[in-house]
């Protein structure tokens, strides 16, 4: 059953649709007792978007009594429903205009609307149709079409934005096996990134997850006798569908024991990356930060990361030595590295250096209060080798200079295998090295990471070991 409700309102004389005052004597007049009762109702005005119809109904009451009028609702199968609890009365000898408000959830289930008027000696019933079917005019469903269309463009960009995107899988060509395997990635979309390195045969090497959309992998390669092809899958999965990069990374054994250096390998060619710095230091949230690097290369990457591999800052290589950074308000208080990915042809090279970011200056005085000084450049650490070339067998002294609180001193050869390493803290500033054995005049390099403060600087020096005279 239909529940709507009539709400009386009185002002003005009633009209009808036309706008047209309602004639004297409309309705009908079934007493013709002093003067007798007059009615008349009609169908004013409807809001489809309100559910609500408003009925005219005026009410002539010449009689010396009160005339009581009850509101129906009439359903196409015929039943009557209360429209109104309480009857509407008309005033002895006078003239009652109102509107009736009704509200229903169905107009379809009703076929019209009636009042029944009972005065002295006088009933009389006076209907009106209900709103037809279809009310709605052109422009209010035009209006839903449009609002349905925006929302279903809405629902396909959102859901295209939302479709997981590996945009990037820059994984090396060649690596050393036992050593880690770092590889920046970057993806988009809603759901999460997955990986797995699996070995020739199927077996799997390592796996993980992320949420982040941007960061550096780090994985782990097992020791090695022989080069083994590594196959590394990169997924984004989630709800709206899921897509995958895949790469291939040749792992080469790791190096043979000191003395075996064939002649064939001369003097080898220089590493791509050679010192690699910060400034200033520490680093400020909010601030720039510069990178200085010699390296020689044609095309890489400077990157801040946090310890958890998360980027939050990232600028290209440049041939002049030097990439500026925007460190992030957020990044205040974290522990971070400066990762520089240098390539040249065939060749790949990475280093880094630590970093912690202090509170900016616009930070409160009292957060500014413990933050370190910026290292003075003049007091800048770095190394001095005894000898720059030395014999087989012969031992190197690498002297650290400037103050500083840890060095380790690494011995690597070309191809950046590492050959001996040492450790020099504040009171020991000085490491021996023994030039190891070989068969033909060979180029080493000398690595110092020296650690003073919250600063870390990456020093390289050039030392050749010739044979035994």
């Amino acid at each position: 059953m239909s529940s709507f409700a009539i709400v009386p309102v009185t002002g003005p004389e009633a009209q009808q649709p036309n706008g047209a005052p309602f004639p004297a004597r409309a309705g009908a007049q079934l007493s013709e007792e002093e003067g007798g009762v007059y009615a008349f109702l009609a169908l004013a005005r409807y809001d489809p978007r309100l559910r609500l119809a408003a009925y005219a109904l005026r009410v002539v009451n010449a009689t010396s009594e009160p005339a009581l009028c009850r509101c129906y609702g009439i359903e196409r199968g015929g039943e009557p429903v209360p429209a109104y609890p309480e009857p509407i009365v008309a005033q002895p000898r006078g003239v009652l205009d109102t509107s009736l408000s009704v509200r229903t959830e169905n107009f379809d289930a009703l076929s019209r609307v009636v009042v029944d008027v009972v005065g002295r000696g006088a009933s009389l019933r006076v209907e009106a149709p209900a709103p037809a079917r279809g009310t709605a005019n052109a422009w209010t469903w035009a209006r839903w079409v449009a609002g349905l269309l925006v929302v279903l463009a809405a629902i396909v960009v959102a859901a295209l934005a939302s479709m997981p995107r590996v945009s990037l899988v820059d994984a090396p060509a060649r690596a050393t096996a036992g050593s880690p395997l770092l590889v920046p990635y970057a993806w988009r979309g809603m759901g999460e990134m997955q990986y797995e390195l699996a070995a020739p045969d199927g077996r799997l090497i390592a796996a993980g997850h992320s949420g982040e959309r941007v960061g550096v992998l780090s994985i782990a390669l097992p020791p090695a006798r022989a080069a083994i092809a590594y196959r590394l899958r990169v997924r984004a999965i989630g709800p709206l569908g899921r897509d995958a990069r895949v790469a291939t990374v040749l792992a080469a054994p790791a190096p043979a024991p000191l003395g075996a250096y064939a002649s064939s390998r001369g003097l080898e060619s220089a590493p791509l990356i050679g010192e690699l710095s910060v400034a200033p230091t520490p680093v400020e949230a909010g601030g720039s930060m510069r990178v200085y690097y010699t390296a020689t290369g044609t095309r890489g990457r400077v990157w801040l990361l946090d310890l958890g591999g998360k980027v939050w800052a990232s600028g290209p290589f440049a041939v002049d030595g030097t990439t500026a950074l925007r460190v992030p308000e957020s990044a205040a208080g974290r522990q971070m590295r400066v990762v520089l990915q240098v390539q040249d042809g065939a060749r790949r090279a990475m280093s880094s250096v630590g970093v912690v970011v202090v509170p900016g200056r616009s930070a409160k005085p009292e957060a500014m209060a413990d933050a370190p000084r910026a290292e003075d450049p003049a007091q800048t650490a770095g190394i001095e080798l005894s000898r720059s070339q030395a014999e087989a067998g012969e031992s190197v002294r690498v002297q650290v200079l400037g103050a500083h609180d840890d060095a380790v001193i690494t011995l690597m050869d070309g191809a950046g295998h590492t050959i001996a390493q040492g450790d020099a803290s504040g009171a020991e500033d000085a490491v021996a090295l023994i030039a190891p054995a070989v068969t033909a005049p060979t180029r080493f390099y000398v690595v110092a990471s020296i650690t003073r403060g919250l600063a870390q600087t990456s020093v390289v020096r050039k030392l050749v070991v010739v044979p035994v005279r």
